[in-house]
C-alpha cells in the first residue's frame, strides 16, 4: 500500500508531474525507467528510443516477469489518468497498456526483463549467467544515449521517499538530466 509521508504526492501524481515536466521542457520522447533491473542491456534502451523516434503516438512498455514494468516510453504527451495504474501489482503493465490504448496510443511491448523486488529475486537473478550484464544503470544510459545534449529523450525521476518502507524494495524510475 502506498502511504504518503506528510504532503508528498502519490506515485501516480509524481509520474504524471515528471512526464509533464519533460514534455513541457520540449522533449519529444520521455522514458520512465526502473532502477531495479539488473540485466537491462544497452540494446534494450537503444531499441526503445529507436521505436519512439520512428513511430508517432506510441507507448513502448518493457514488462517485468511479475506483471509490472521496467520501462515506459512515450513520444507524445500521454493523457493517462495515472491513478488508474495498478501500481505494485501483477496488473501494473496491463493497466498501463490499457490506459495508453484508451488514450489512442499504439502500444509496443519489448522484451520481458525481471526486476529485483526482494532478496529472493536478487538471489534467483544472481544465479543466472552474466553474459552482457551492465554493472550500473548509469553506464547503460550513457552508452545508449551518448552525450546528453545530442539526444532528445528525457528520463523522468520519481522520488520514492513517500513509499511505505515495505514497498521501498520496488523503487520508481530514475532520472538522467539532459
Amino acid at each position: 500500500m502506498i502511504r504518503p509521508l506528510g504532503r508528498a504526492p502519490s506515485l501516480a501524481r509524481q509520474v504524471e508531474a515528471a512526464i509533464e515536466s519533460c514534455f513541457d521542457r520540449g522533449y519529444r520522447n520521455v522514458i520512465l525507467l526502473a532502477g531495479d533491473v539488473g540485466f537491462l542491456r544497452v540494446a534494450t534502451i537503444a531499441g526503445a528510443i529507436s521505436l519512439l523516434d520512428h513511430d508517432n503516438g506510441l507507448t513502448v512498455i518493457g514488462p517485468s516477469g511479475d506483471g509490472g514494468f521496467y520501462l515506459a516510453g512515450f513520444n507524445r504527451r500521454p493523457g493517462i489518468d495515472w491513478s488508474t495504474i495498478r501500481w505494485f501489482t501483477r496488473e501494473a503493465a496491463d493497466s498501463l497498456k490499457s490506459a495508453a490504448g484508451s488514450d489512442g496510443l499504439a502500444v509496443h511491448e519489448i522484451e520481458t526483463i525481471d526486476d529485483i523486488d526482494s532478496i529472493a529475486d536478487a538471489r534467483r537473478i544472481a544465479r543466472r549467467p552474466v553474459a552482457g550484464f551492465v554493472s550500473t544503470m548509469q553506464q547503460s544510459l550513457r552508452s545508449a544515449l551518448g552525450p546528453a545534449p545530442a539526444r532528445d529523450v528525457a528520463f523522468a525521476r520519481i522520488s520514492h521517499a513517500f513509499l511505505d518502507s515495505s514497498l521501498r524494495r520496488r523503487p520508481p524510475p530514475t532520472h538522467v538530466a539532459a
